[in-house]
């Protein structure tokens, strides 16, 4: 879990530092022997070094983790986009994504090179990203399989929570199904896990579209209840 591995790195880090200064005041303790400063400095060493180093890489592990989620929001809001419009511009997702013009510009241009996007400059100079009909379809939340969609159920999947969010994700949650906080919390704490089950298309992408909108990643499918 995200807020363990959290407090886990922090911990680690902490007393990996206080081992490593340990070792650094213990060569100036004049009041023991030269032998004595070398083994408390090298006892204090081979604690505080792996510590800091296992930290550290926990600490490194929740970057990655969490660039990871913000590039698959990033995403589901453009795709969510895109269905209603195969054109688009820097202001439209930066205001979408409550992103900078320079932070939309540069994903809407990492998109645009993946996908073959073409750009498209107006007279008045506003540039307009246009992403082509075969853009996959698959990838894009909310899109769902070609099949009498009127008479299929869908579940809802809750996938990631951003650790800075998920007391608001819990409250959506509770919102959406009407579970307790407590219950609430627990399938948060637990996703992947279905948020709501056997709902009609409509119902399932407006769940996702809500969840997304505060950074939570929830993917639709054919529900397996009938």
């Amino acid at each position: 879990m995200p807020w363990l591995k959290r407090t886990s790195s922090n911990v680690l880090i902490g007393f990996g530092i206080l081992f490593l200064l340990a070792a650094i005041a213990s060569t100036q303790d004049q009041t023991v022997s030269r032998e004595e400063r070398a083994e408390v400095a090298i006892g204090c060493l081979l604690l505080g070094a792996p510590m800091t180093a296992w930290g550290g890489w926990l600490a490194w592990q929740l970057q990655l983790q969490k660039r990871q989620q913000e590039h698959d929001r990033l995403r589901s809001i453009l795709f969510g986009l895109l269905q209603q419009n195969s054109t688009i511009s820097v202001l439209q997702f930066a205001m979408a994504a409550d992103l900078t013009g320079t932070e939309a510009k540069a994903f809407l241009d990492e998109q645009a090179k993946e996908f073959a996007a073409n750009l498209d400059v107006t007279e008045q100079g506003d540039v307009f990203y246009r992403f082509s009909a075969s853009l996959p379809q698959t990838s894009a939340p909310g899109n769902l399989p070609s099949m009498a969609a009127t008479n299929v159920a869908y579940d809802v999947i809750l996938e990631s929570v951003p650790p800075d969010r998920v007391i608001e994700v819990v409250k959506l949650v509770q919102e959406l199904t009407s579970l307790s906080f407590k219950a609430a919390k627990a399938l948060v704490e637990a996703v992947p896990q279905p948020v709501k089950r056997n709902v009609r298309q409509s119902v399932a992408q407006d769940f996702q579209a809500r969840l997304a909108e505060i950074g939570a990643i929830a993917r639709i499918q054919p529900s397996s209840r009938r």
